[in-house]
């Protein structure tokens, strides 16, 4: 590796733990909203509607993962809790896109917090179907790039793919949060 290559490479880490340590801090803003009642924290203003307990709980697991994966290198401990890690965003995400999608709600997304019952007929509290969908695709992505063998290079393009879907979906929906349409 030269110089130049190096150098890339800092600049790549750097990005991606700062971008994970970013999701993980608004997980954990949002989580600290709804243990001390600041609904500023976790809807980023008023009349809006906010993140759900479970949704700030995967932001924090899944941004301390990226950071540790790339902070940390590829150490086995690393490897095995961020694959963990991983797989439960799948299942957490599988498990409430499929609930959601029928109208059902479980209380357990609300991680104990009391959560008033709608906002503009939004159920509070609760992951959206859409959101649901973003943290599967974010998970295999994340799964997906585990250390593959050089002859499984379709791993890096599924999860160039996924990371490429889930961020031009997310961008929509940000501008679509902030111009007061429910998601």
């Amino acid at each position: 590796m030269n110089i130049v290559d190096s150098n890339e490479q800092q600049i790549q880490d750097a990005l991606t733990q700062g971008c994970a340590a970013l999701a993980a801090a608004i997980g954990l803003l949002a989580l600290l909203g709804w243990l001390f009642r600041l609904p500023l924290l976790t809807s980023l203003g008023t009349n809006l509607i906010p993140m759900a307990p479970s949704t700030a709980l995967l932001f924090i697991l899944l941004g301390a993962a990226v950071f540790a994966r790339s902070r940390l290198g590829e150490s086995l401990t690393v490897r095995r809790i961020a694959f963990f890690v991983g797989v439960l965003g799948v299942l957490v995400a599988l498990v409430l896109l499929s609930t959601s999608a029928q109208g059902i709600y479980l209380e357990a997304e609300r991680l104990g917090f009391p959560v008033i019952a709608t906002l503009a007929q939004v159920p509070v509290g609760h992951m959206s179907p859409l959101t649901s969908l973003s943290f599967l695709l974010v998970s295999l992505s994340f799964l997906a790039l585990r250390p593959a063998p050089k002859s499984k290079p379709w791993r890096q393009v599924a999860a160039l793919g996924a990371a490429f879907l889930v961020t031009a979906a997310n961008f929509v929906l940000v501008l679509a949060y902030f111009f007061g349409l429910p998601l």
